[in-house]
């Protein structure tokens, strides 16, 4: 009875109270959203090297770092360092630039695929024409980068059904930065 009686007695005092803990609420919902966004930067691989990159979000790939640039069978030369799909068995796991495949496995983390564009729409990407550019095509290939394929295609098919099947009929999940 106390508490119907105190409510009764200062209602100003309920709904100040009441405003504060709804502040509150929205404030931890607020900065619990503010957590999911992206990082500013994304995983990148170096066919070079054989390990990770750590590069600014909007680098297009291929991109040339100081280990040079890359033979890509069929294509010609071009930077070594390319986009990089990562996926886990286990969920996030902490990763470090100059990982190498091994490493990486030894975490339980799988290169899914590389990416990258075709030297004909690179010119077109890195302009400011590159925004309005709404599906450029995507070649991907295995860690080997030793083929390269459309996205779309068969072959293409083939190396994303090998990413469903990483983790014995569970779905991995991508680990993003």
């Amino acid at each position: 009875m106390q508490i119907k009686q105190l409510i009764n007695d200062n209602p100003a005092v309920i709904v100040v109270v009441s405003i504060v803990l709804l502040l509150l609420a929205g404030l931890r919902f607020t900065m619990a959203l503010g957590g999911s966004t992206l990082s500013e930067d994304k995983w990148m691989f170096d066919l070079n090297a054989g390990a990770l990159v750590l590069a600014s979000r909007g680098t297009v790939a291929p991109v040339e770092i100081d280990t040079g640039v890359f033979q890509y069978p069929g294509m010609g030369p071009a930077g070594s360092v390319v986009d990089v799909a990562l996926y886990s068995c286990e969920g996030s796991v902490k990763l470090a630039p100059g990982m190498t495949v091994s490493e990486l496995d030894a975490k339980g983390v799988r290169v899914g695929f590389l990416s990258r564009y075709p030297d004909e729409v690179l010119s077109v990407l890195m302009s400011e024409q590159g925004n309005a550019m709404t599906e450029a095509p995507v070649l991907i290939s295995d860690v080997s980068g030793q083929k390269w394929v459309g996205q779309e295609s068969r072959p293409g098919a083939e190396i994303m059904d090998k990413v469903g099947g990483m983790c014995g009929g569970d779905l991995p999940k991508m680990l993003r930065r």
